[in-house]
């Protein structure tokens, strides 16, 4: 990958992130989801290895909800901005659009951990854990007790992305740096 798209992906993806997170709290999603379509469809442009990305994204969205939704049953993660009834007991759409923006970044911007797991695990850990506590401090999502909770978190981070990189069918980068379908790593 170039080195300007791939910066271009990390900083879009810490945009969408900023975007959910700064408005949420202020009841303005638009920001959140103009953000994230733009992420989305820019990807699909520059990026995309269309199979693999979509694979990603679902995985992303399905652990997604599945993650946030048991967090939330538990009382350890509360959202703003809550779906409405019948589907306010789990994570919120918003949510689910974030999820598959970070799906888009699995082998690409996060590529660099793939394989890795020793360093993906303490890596991603520690920065889902971050990640969560920095909304909670904006406002977006509340937090509950803290230590389950960054334990839950940093336990669930640290074994997914490296899981989510491992399914077949990812692109490997090749030896100039290109994206290359279904390529073993060189």
């Amino acid at each position: 990958m170039k080195p300007s798209l791939l910066c271009a992906q990390i900083l879009g993806f810490q945009w969408v992130w900023l975007a959910w997170a700064w408005g949420v709290p202020r009841g303005m999603l638009w920001p959140g989801t103009l953000s994230s379509v733009l992420f989305l469809a820019a990807h699909r442009l520059w990026l995309s290895d269309r199979r693999s990305d979509l694979k990603a994204a679902l995985i992303c969205v399905w652990a997604g909800l599945l993650h946030d939704s048991v967090l939330m049953h538990w009382g350890w993660l509360g959202f703003e901005a809550l779906n409405p009834s019948p589907l306010a007991a789990i994570q919120p759409w918003w949510m689910a659009l974030l999820w598959a923006c970070l799906g888009c970044t699995l082998h690409q911007s996060l590529g660099w951990l793939k394989g890795r797991i020793w360093l993906a695990a303490p890596v991603c850990s520690v920065a889902g854990v971050m990640s969560y506590q920095v909304a909670d401090q904006l406002g977006a999502l509340t937090l509950g007790p803290p230590w389950p909770t960054w334990l839950a978190l940093g336990l669930f981070w640290g074994l997914f992305i490296p899981l989510a990189q491992s399914f077949p069918g990812g692109p490997a980068s090749g030896p100039q740096g290109r994206m290359e379908s279904g390529g073993a790593p060189p």
